[in-house]
């Protein structure tokens, strides 16, 4: 069984911290700086070494001297940045395109950093100063190094990620056994404990989620277990991931795309490298490499999908080892076996699955890169040009060369698809060939594959062509002009060239201008080109094109095509004393021959055209045969000798007639006075009204001329009286003549009624579903206006919105109004409405709906020195308006009660400073609403004793004495636990000097209950 050392109890202090000149010191030293010349051997080349199906290129980087620690991050680029202790100084070193540029970023006494990227490659880095005993923080800044304090206490290793902003997270141990997380947001870093044990985190590993919250993995020392802690939004999760043996050294935290985590660490019992990982609801564990002292100095990476790939030190080899899950199981392979090396690794895979590593070789005191190389990607943009007898070739490099540069290109040839064979072999540098063994009309398949030191990627894809020379010309070339048209036909070449013809392209000359490509033509030898101009001369030429290229021209033809005029221009129809005139000009282009004359074509009523008469000589045609009120429409085309062009028009003419009697005629009742208004006609027969007939009959009597008007389309006839019925009918004139009437109107003369009088509301109660309601009565106008009332319009406004109409009441003057709510304020307004309109609207009534307020409750009276003061609890139901005052009764002895006094709605207390000693007072308060003044509390009595500085517990009221004794019971836990908190130190027990414990607490409340 494994031993568990426990730490004895007590305070752990530590110790002081020299801080005022750490940042002074260090923005002095920290500058980029010149290698150091050294007592040693040049750096080896880089060398390349297999095994298993991985090859691994490794390079010497720099010299160092222990103590030695290295830090791996890649940029977007996939390049590597390291940084790395040597001899107690803080280096910086990244792969450019000309090699690894380095930069001092301490001097001395400092050790164990660990770096993270940003996103745009700057390198955040965390590492311990031993001279000073802080935990310090480092970045880039564009133009140096700024350094900033995490903590002024030291310990073991820290590890360090950024989110998404930026902002630097660090976990670390101080050497006084507490694990800390850190962040650094908006330039203050917040500091917090995970767990005090001695020794704990000595090794840490750090990483953020996809939420953005941080996962730990860490080493108990104390009880020798792997542990692993994460924050779940409120509080640290910790649980025991392995506790089989002294375990968890050198641990590597990573977290898939899921945020599930995974574990690679040292079991110092066994001597083995072991795995963890969480499956939901435990832990996984297994060994992953058990050959020998095996897995010191850990580093865990997950590729795309999730598995583990990890670095390690063999210390029984001196080697260091690479291990990976292929899906099925662990695969590892040696790396590097010069001397004593692999220690202190950091290993990344970049976005191509590529593994890299930092890491040190004690034998030979050098920093060293590995990193391995695959198979490049397929050349990209292969493509083909041909000639006679050639195929020319040319790509451009892979997307990816597998991290070593392209060594040659291999190119393969079929005449046959599936049997490719290898045709010839260029160097890298070359992106281009010529294939002159072809024969004119084969086919031809070609693929490329790019080679560097791991081998041959996969090929192209693979492209085909034909191999040949140009075609020949067309045998003939024939054209036939038309109408708007040049129709072309063309005979075969006699040579393709060794090729099919693909297409044949058309140029076109027009007039004397320059020769132009007119349309390339596959499938056939024909083309109508229909983009000509009739009267215009065209030169044609025609060309075979096949996979090679294009041929000669063939001679050129021309021809001229002719077509019948364009439409006549500016149609236009008149009315004239004879019928219908028509008037147009000649078309713009006669088509290349003379007009010999024009053709008219008829249509009546939307019908279908018919030739009606032909003109020759004359621009006009007068049609007398037409009838008013007849709709005719019109064309005319010109003809000349190739034929008749496209019609003018059509143009719509009808000859007018009386308008339509006027619409929508209404009569509106004024004060002394009828108002006629009416719109215009929907047909004015095709003429312009020019003025408005009105005729008027009385109670029935015969229609007679009123008045006669221009074009207002408003009448105001004063000669009514009331109680008199009138009917209207209006006709409109246009130059023809006058229309017909319109249909009648009728009014009867009166005036819109007065308001209705004594308007009355009423809350009352009702059923449950309408616990309250609103009844409103009121009485008729005084004058109905001559008509009788037809209906009420009730108007309601609530308080914070606008008046609007509720209802029409019909028949009744009175409403219930049950769409009220408890505590709502309602304006009501009533209106008559007879013949002539709404009348005046009364004046409003308010509604408060709700109840007075009910008594307050728990009113309590205590006696003074020289006054009685009164204590109470708000009514338990407000009657649904908030209270606004308290009104505070008294009776002296069994006198008659007396207000004495008022407060406001939010205050609940008040002193009665009139009161003599000895005498017995009766109390009681009621509350006030909108509404008005509730029903009063119970009554409370209370008297001061003569003689007394305050109260004595013989006149003490009996149930101010049992109030009291409750409050004082209710007080006894509370003080015990001011007294634990405050002077028994706190409910979580000592954290250590300086540092603060966490605690949560929930209060309790107690109820007042009726």
């Amino acid at each position: 069984m494994k031993s568990r050392r426990r730490r004895a109890g007590g305070t752990v202090k530590r110790k002081t911290p020299v801080t005022p000149f750490l940042l002074i010191i260090i923005s002095v030293i920290a500058t980029p700086y010149t290698l150091p010349s050294f007592d040693s051997p040049a750096l080896p080349a880089p060398s390349v070494a297999t095994q298993s199906s991985l090859v691994w290129r490794v390079q010497n980087v720099e010299y160092v001297e222990s103590p030695w620690y290295t830090s791996l991050a890649l940029d977007h680029d996939g390049m590597p940045h390291i940084c790395y202790s040597s001899g107690g100084a803080i280096k910086y070193v990244r792969l450019t395109e000309d090699g690894w540029s380095r930069e001092y970023i301490q001097y001395s006494f400092c050790h164990a950093p660990s770096m993270a990227l940003d996103r745009n490659g700057s390198p955040h880095i965390v590492y311990l100063d031993g001279m000073y005993t802080n935990t310090v923080y480092t970045t880039w800044n564009g133009t140096g190094w700024t350094y900033d304090a995490v903590d002024l206490l030291n310990g073991w290793p820290p590890s360090i990620e950024l989110d998404t902003a930026g902002n630097p997270h660090v976990c670390y141990a101080i050497f006084e056994g507490v694990l800390k997380y850190a962040v650094k947001r908006g330039g203050v870093w917040r500091v917090e404990a995970i767990e005090t044990l001695p020794e704990i985190g000595r090794y840490v590993s750090l990483a953020l989620d996809s939420r953005e919250r941080p996962h730990i993995g860490y080493y108990d020392k104390e009880n020798g277990d792997l542990k692993y802690a994460w924050w779940n939004g409120t509080s640290w999760v910790k649980m025991n991931v392995d506790t089989a043996g002294d375990v968890g050294l050198f641990v590597s935290l990573a977290l898939d795309s899921n945020d599930i985590p995974h574990m690679s660490y040292y079991d110092a019992t066994n001597k083995e490298l072991r795995y963890a990982r969480w499956n939901g609801s435990g832990w996984v564990r297994e060994s992953v490499d058990t050959d020998g002292d095996v897995g010191l100095y850990t580093s865990l990476a997950l590729d795309s999908r999730g598995n583990p790939h990890i670095s390690y030190y063999d210390k029984g080899n001196g080697d260091l080892k690479y291990a990976w899950w292929n899906g099925s199981g662990w695969e590892t392979v040696r790396v590097d076996t010069a001397g004593d090396t692999g220690l202190s690794t950091s290993l990344q895979l970049d976005s191509h699955g590529c593994a890299h590593i930092s890491y040190v070789s004690a034998t030979a005191k050098r920093l060293r890169y590995a990193r391995t190389i695959t198979l490049p990607t397929e050349p990209q943009n292969l493509s083909v040009r041909v000639g006679d007898g050639f195929v020319l070739l040319n790509w451009t490099p892979p997307f990816y060369n597998g991290g070593e540069r392209i060594c040659n290109y291999t190119i393969y040839r079929s005449e046959v698809e599936g049997e490719e064979r290898v045709l010839t072999i260029v160097d890298g540098n070359t992106l281009t060939y010529n294939d002159t063994e072809v024969e004119n009309g084969v086919e031809y398949r070609y693929c490329v594959s790019a080679v560097n030191r791991a081998g041959e990627g996969p090929r192209s894809e693979e492209v085909s062509v034909l191999a040949g020379g140009l075609p020949g010309e067309p045998g003939w070339i024939e054209v036939r002009g038309g109408d708007g048209y040049v129709f072309l036909e063309w005979g075969e070449v006699e040579y393709d060239g060794g090729l099919p013809v693909e297409s044949y392209r058309v140029y076109r000359r027009e007039g004397g201008g320059e020769v132009e490509l007119l349309v390339e033509v596959e499938g056939e030898r024909r083309y109508n080109d229909t983009d000509v101009e009739n009267g215009v001369e065209y030169s044609y030429s025609v060309s075979a094109v096949n996979g090679i290229g294009e041929g000669p021209r063939s001679e050129e033809v021309s021809v001229t095509p002719l077509a019948a005029p364009s439409s006549p221009r500016e149609l236009k129809a008149f009315e004239s004393g004879e019928g219908v005139l028509l008037l147009w000009s000649p078309p713009e282009y006669n088509g290349g021959a003379p007009v010999v004359g024009y053709r008219v074509y008829r249509s009546l009523q939307g019908g279908d055209f018919m030739l009606y008469s032909e003109v020759v000589g004359e621009l006009r045609f007068t049609d007398s045969d037409v009838i008013r009120g007849i709709e005719y429409s019109y064309m005319v085309s010109a003809v000349n000798i190739v034929g008749e062009g496209v019609p003018a028009g059509p143009v719509t003419i009808r000859l007018p007639t009386p308008p339509a009697p006027p619409r929508n005629a209404t009569v509106q009742i004024l004060s002394d006075s009828l108002c006629l208004r009416w719109e215009e006609p929907e047909d004015d027969g095709g003429a312009d009204v020019i003025g408005y007939t009105i005729y008027r009959t009385v109670d029935g009597g015969p229609l007679e001329l009123l008045a006669s008007l221009g074009l207002k389309r408003e009448y105001i006839d004063g000669d009514v009286q009331p109680g008199v019925r009138y009917l209207y009918r209006i006709s409109a004139t246009n130059r023809v003549g006058e229309g017909p009437p319109s249909d009648p109107v009728r009014a009867l003369f009166a005036y819109p009624p007065s308001r209705p009088e004594n308007l009355r509301g009423k809350v009352m109660k009702g059923a449950p579903l309408h616990p309250f309601y609103v009844s409103l009565s009121w009485e008729k106008p005084e004058a109905d206006g001559g008509s009788p009332v037809e209906f009420y319009r009730v108007y309601r406004m609530e308080e914070g919105e606008g008046e609007h109409l509720l209802t029409e009441v019909h028949g009744a003057t009175h409403l219930i109004d049950y769409n009220v709510t408890v505590g709502g304020i309602y304006h009501y307004r009533v209106s008559a409405v007879n013949i002539a309109g709404e009348g005046e609207i009364s004046p409003a009534v308010v509604v408060l709906v709700g109840e007075v307020p009910g008594p307050p409750r728990y009113l309590i009276t205590i006696p003074g020195s020289d006054k009685i003061v009164l204590e109470w609890y708000p009514p338990e139901y407000d009657g649904g308006f908030p209270v606004v005052e308290y009104c505070i009764y008294r009776a002296a002895e069994r006198g008659p009660a007396e207000l004495i006094g008022t407060v406001e709605g939010d205050v609940r207390i008040f002193e009665d400073m009139e009161v003599s000693p000895g005498t017995l007072y009766h109390y009681w308060v009621s509350a006030v609403n909108a509404v008005g003044e509730g029903n009063m509390s119970v009554e409370r009595t209370a008297m001061i004793r003569q003689g007394a500085e305050g109260v004595g517990a013989a006149h003490m009221p009996w149930q101010w004495i049992l109030v009291t004794a409750l409050l004082a019971i209710s007080l006894v836990p509370i003080g015990l636990f001011l007294y634990r908190r405050f002077m028994g130190g706190g409910l979580g027990g000592n954290t250590g000097e300086g540092e603060r414990g966490v605690h949560s607490h929930q209060d309790e409340y107690g109820k007042l209950q009726k």
